[in-house]
């Protein structure tokens, strides 16, 4: 069918009569009236007959010859307008996996090349009714089997027909600079990132889901690998506090000004509430660095604490420690009097002021008290205004049962796991962190922001301190949109440098843009060497993936009628002509607009070895 298919003259007609099936038909018939015949002319004396075992000889072989001819495109059409559910079974998907670590499965496919450019093109401007052909009767059975499939399917059947499938696989190290996932809810995204994620467990690396809707069918699906695989598997929910994990999103940093870019870039800072995230990084540093000065470990809960409502137990702590070293242990003995008459009856007012009057002059303040002092003695009405959009994001946080999963103590009496991601990631197995959106959507992209900037505070260590070495990450992030912040920004930046591979999956880039601003959004897209892209309504995806599209030349038939009389040499002096003739115009190799009906669970990838492939995603059984 398509052995002409380089020869620029040609042009492919996917639909047409199968021309060549009604021709074997024919033979098999010449068959038939063969032997009919020469049954009825030998019934008396039966003799052999080379003239007509000849004859039927000869059309046997043009039977089998032209239904050989025809099978191409009778297969090709059966795909044109049928589609069917790709399931592989999860213990054979796992041995091919482990048998060669360094590749990736991607599903099945093929890579859309010139041809299939053409073929697309040419059926796209068909109606419904040309690219629906009156396939043989035989062939019942199979399309009563694959009618329900493709109607559920969705989209049009014939965009993954145009090409012949065999199994995608490419170099695991694609994945290493990341990988865009992006698709209509209900398309098969999850599905994909089933497989992505269950495909670099099995290439050996520490896997960190953050699933906003916490997908049943994920969970199980990484649950079961990693108990075929004897590795651990972490679940933490904030739904299900009774069964999850505990994390503490504060246990790595280096300095404390970290712990307060982690809790400030949870806050919406944009446009008139940079001010307010600004202040709030202030509250965030100046009590956590107190908490270490006085002997604390800072957490989420202890920071909110002391920052909201104990911040002059606090203070006097800190002051109380200065105090005893600059006039002795037993200095309440002998200075509480004197403190409480200059501070007017409050012995913290006059701890303030010696500190402020006579320690710092002489040389002996300390920053990180004089810091916290003056967010303490800063005018209270004032700091209640800076502080109302962030104080109701603190309260949910340590509110039960969030206080005991994201500020665990690691003394109370409790037999749930606490995990760290830093040791996590280096010793392997799966951390499924499951947000619960639909419950609190707020919270859901504050606790996924959290774990973003913890795993990059991971990444930072290992980078700066390990020379970079230690297990592979790959890190899933579904609704990215909800967890954008600079710790999943510099993840994607400089993440490669520590072996961290993001996978993150998005509806769309307006969801995206929406959330980041238009210039983030497009640097999210552009540090993503592997985009997915499954089937997507809105302009601003389809316009991204156009430009991703290089162009190619688009055959396209044109025919000319002509016709023309001339009376003044009579009525006879009349001329006509008909042509016909196939010009090449270069378009975008995919036509965009069919982004918008990619039947469920297909993608079309742009892959980082420069391939563009029109692919197929298994469902593990």
């Amino acid at each position: 069918m398509s052995s002409n298919n380089s020869n620029g003259i040609y042009l492919e007609n996917l639909f047409r009569p199968i021309f060549e099936l009604k021709s074997s038909y024919f033979w098999a018939a010449s068959v038939v009236g063969t032997l009919g015949a020469w049954s009825a002319h030998t019934a008396d004396s039966p003799q052999l007959a080379v003239l007509p075992l000849s004859i039927i000889a000869a059309s046997c072989g043009m039977c089998v010859k032209r239904f050989k001819d025809a099978l191409p495109l009778l297969r090709r059409q059966l795909k044109l307008q049928f589609n069917y559910y790709y399931f592989l079974d999860a213990n054979e998907f796992r041995e091919r996996n482990l048998k060669d670590q360094t590749k990736s499965f991607l599903g099945k496919g093929f890579e859309w090349d010139v041809e299939m450019a053409n073929r697309a093109y040419q059926l796209q401007g068909m109606t419904d009714k040309d690219r629906v052909n009156k396939l043989p009767i035989w062939l019942n059975p199979v399309k009563n089997k694959w009618k329900k499939d493709t109607a559920e399917l969705e989209g049009y059947a014939w965009i993954n027909g145009v090409g012949d499938e065999k199994e995608i696989i490419a170099d695991a190290s694609i994945h290493y600079s990341h990988n865009l996932y992006t698709g209509l809810p209900g398309v098969g995204k999850t599905v994909m990132l089933t497989m992505a994620s269950t495909n670099s467990l099995h290439r050996g690396c520490s896997v960190l889901v953050t699933d906003p809707k916490n997908d049943p069918n994920w969970r199980k699906r990484l649950k079961a690998e990693c108990e075929a695989l004897g590795v651990p598997f972490y679940y933490f929910s904030t739904a299900n506090p009774s069964i999850s994990v505990r994390i503490d999103p504060t246990k790595n940093f280096t300095v404390t000004t970290e712990l307060a870019s982690r809790l400030a870039n949870t806050l919406d800072g944009d446009g008139d509430s940079g001010a307010f995230k600004a202040y709030a990084w202030d509250s965030f540093y100046l009590t956590a660095d107190a908490l270490r000065f006085v002997g604390r470990k800072p957490s989420i809960k202890s920071i909110s604490d002391y920052m909201l409502n104990r911040k002059y137990e606090l203070a006097e702590e800190g002051l109380d420690m200065i105090l005893q070293k600059h006039i002795g242990s037993n200095w309440r003995s002998t200075m509480t009097e004197p403190f409480e008459k200059v501070g007017g009856g409050s012995l913290l007012t006059g701890m303030i002021m010696y500190y402020k009057n006579t320690l710092v002059p002489s040389g002996h303040g300390n920053d990180t008290i004089s810091g916290f002092l003056g967010f303490v003695t800063h005018d209270a009405s004032h700091q209640s205004k800076m502080l109302a959009s962030t104080k109701p994001i603190l309260q949910q946080l340590t509110a039960s049962p969030l206080d005991e999963l994201l500020s665990p103590d690691p003394d109370a009496d409790d037999p749930r796991p606490i995990i760290d991601l830093k040791k996590f990631a280096d010793t392997g197995g799966v951390l499924y962190v499951a947000t619960d959106s639909m419950g609190n959507s707020e919270i859901s992209s504050v606790v996924s922001k959290l774990i973003m900037e913890d795993a990059c505070a991971a990444a930072a260590t290992r980078y700066n301190h390990e020379q970079g070495e230690g297990r592979r990450t790959a890190v899933f992030v579904d609704e990215a949109h909800a967890a954008i912040s600079d710790g999943l920004i510099n993840l994607m930046a400089q993440g490669r440098g520590a072996k961290y591979e993001l996978h993150v999956a998005t509806q769309s880039y307006a969801d995206l843009a929406e959330v980041a601003g238009k210039d983030l959004a497009d640097r999210i897209v552009g540090l993503t060497s592997n985009w997915f892209c499954m089937r997507v309504l809105d302009t601003q995806t389809k316009n991204l993936m156009k430009e991703q599209l290089p162009e190619v030349p688009i055959k396209v038939k044109q025919w000319q009628l002509n016709n023309s009389t001339n009376t003044s040499t009579g009525l006879a002096s009349y001329s006509g002509s008909v042509g016909e003739r196939i010009m090449e115009a270069d378009k975008v190799s995919f036509p965009i607009a069919l982004l918008g009906a990619l039947p469920k669970f297909q993608y079309l990838a742009r892959l980082a070895d420069g391939r563009m492939v029109l692919g197929r995603v298994p469902i593990l059984k």
